[in-house]
């Protein structure tokens, strides 16, 4: 053989090489791109006491962007998933829904959940994200129930293989957005208050004040029949002139 012959074998075979690691590379994207995502959407972590279940890590918080997640108890088994394809949020399947609507309520725009899952299937170019209610990240004191819901987001074929975990989270975000990561902490009913900085203020004379954990019949008592009441089951919120008040479970929750 001569050393032309030789040099022609050891070139082609460096180029055969460099196409099997760039084919290489492109199978197992898809692997890395769900690393990423799994890494970037934390999963909370749940403990039991004797006072009920604990948060013992909150993971990754998000920010509901659409109002409408249909959310059940987690004494329910599963999910009523929903999907999100081409900028639209579908609600649930219509048998689903009606099995747990007694019990079920809707998550509002604003409000912060929990992951409890994150699946990615390069195959099918779907994401499904698993979430919890958080209550009180929300301002809604101690809780004790968490209600569960489930986004599939659908993308177009092939959509996953070329995409990057940026790409991919900006559209998980139309729905599900990150907390601010100052926020991202446990639910702090808990958490101290600041001590104040001066004396109360003295309320006026015979004022009265609606409070966290008060009752419809009490905030009536001290404002008034609302003008309109909305329904979500175990969510009910009385809207008056220039408030509104959100009741859970019968409860005073948050005044806005």
């Amino acid at each position: 053989m001569t050393f032309k012959r030789f040099l022609e074998l050891v070139l082609a075979g460096a180029a055969a090489c460099l196409l099997c690691g760039a084919a290489y590379a492109q199978k197992v994207a898809p692997a890395g791109l769900k690393s990423q995502l799994l890494a970037d959407y934390k999963v909370a972590r749940f403990g039991v006491t004797g006072a009920g279940v604990s948060v013992l890590d909150p993971g990754k918080i998000l920010i509901v962007q659409k109002t409408g997640i249909f959310v059940i108890p987690p004494t329910q088994l599963g999910a009523c998933p929903e999907t999100f394809e081409n900028q639209t949020l579908k609600g649930p399947g219509g048998f689903c829904k009606t099995m747990n609507q007694a019990n079920a309520r809707y998550l509002e725009q604003g409000e912060k959940v929990f992951i409890q899952k994150v699946d990615v299937s390069e195959k099918d170019d779907k994401i499904s994200i698993i979430i919890l209610s958080c209550e009180a990240c929300s301002g809604g004191g101690a809780q004790s129930t968490y209600y569960r819901g489930q986004v599939i987001f659908v993308f177009p074929k092939g959509y996953l293989t070329g995409a990057d975990a940026g790409q991919v989270e900006d559209v998980i975000a139309q729905v599900l957005a990150a907390d601010a990561p100052a926020q991202n902490a446990p639910p702090a009913a808990e958490q101290a208050a600041p001590p104040p900085t001066g004396p109360p203020a003295a309320p006026a004379a015979g004022s009265t004040t609606v409070k966290i954990g008060q009752s419809p019949d009490e905030v009536k008592a001290i404002l008034g029949a609302p003008e309109k009441v909305i329904d979500l089951g175990v969510k009910q919120i009385y809207v008056y002139k220039d408030l509104k008040i959100t009741f859970v479970n019968g409860k005073v929750t948050d005044a806005q």
